[in-house]
């Protein structure tokens, strides 16, 4: 479907590193991809 494919670029672009910043602003001590073992 088209929703679909209109969706890819918005998540790689916007989502993805929204929520990451997002996820940063919300445990600023460390990240999932920086300490695995500590989530």
């Amino acid at each position: 479907p088209w929703n679909f494919v209109a969706a890819l670029p918005w998540n790689l672009l916007v989502a993805g590193p929204l929520s990451r910043w997002v996820f940063r602003r919300a445990f600023p001590e460390g990240t999932v991809l920086a300490e695995p073992a500590s989530a």
